[in-house]
């Protein structure tokens, strides 16, 4: 098959399971040996596609995957795309909060004789939880702004079990210019 034909069935298959839940799809587009290289050796690639389809369905109704890039060569076909959706059904142990969500998602897809063989995929699962504020902020970023004395504080305050000062580390997290002229 061509480079463009394996584009065409990937592109197929996205929108037919992913957009649209039609789950008979995943047996007729997969080799029977099919591994999905994020999940333990020997997990039915088939059985986990759909169950895997099924819960995202069923956590985004609304879900859909826009492909933005795609390219292929030889059996391989990458794509880059994002996956939104408005969550009103469980996932993950989260009951549903209404908040729409759009997330990146990176693939690779082996397709041998018409059939995907292969799945790499990864996904900004931190971005989705924290969209659907489950995960904590990440701090470290935030914190590099921080000027010496804010980071000194901070540091003697957790030292001796107290809070930091509001005020100063305030100004931290805010991640505005520290106002502060000794503060360097």
């Amino acid at each position: 098959m061509t480079p463009d034909t394996n584009k065409a069935l990937v592109r197929h298959f996205m929108e037919r399971a992913f957009n649209e839940g039609d789950l008979t799809i995943v047996d007729a587009a997969l080799t029977q040996d099919g591994i999905d290289h994020q999940e333990p050796l020997g997990a039915n690639f088939a059985t986990h596609l759909k169950a895997v389809i099924t819960m995202l369905r069923s956590a985004f109704p609304d879900l859909h995957f826009e492909i933005h890039d795609m390219l292929a060569e030889g059996e391989l076909v990458a794509f880059r795309s994002t996956m939104t959706g408005t969550h009103r059904g469980p996932f993950q142990g989260l009951a549903p909060t209404g908040k729409s969500i759009s997330v990146a998602h990176m693939h690779f897809v082996r397709v041998v004789a018409g059939k995907t063989s292969d799945l790499w995929h990864v996904w900004d699962t931190a971005g989705l939880m924290r969209q659907l504020g489950t995960a904590a902020r990440v701090g470290w970023r935030r914190e590099a702004r921080c000027c010496a004395k804010i980071r000194e504080k901070k540091a003697l305050f957790q030292s001796t079990g107290g809070d930091p000062c509001g005020e100063c580390l305030g100004e931290c997290y805010s991640g505005a210019q520290c106002k502060y002229a000794d503060h360097r």
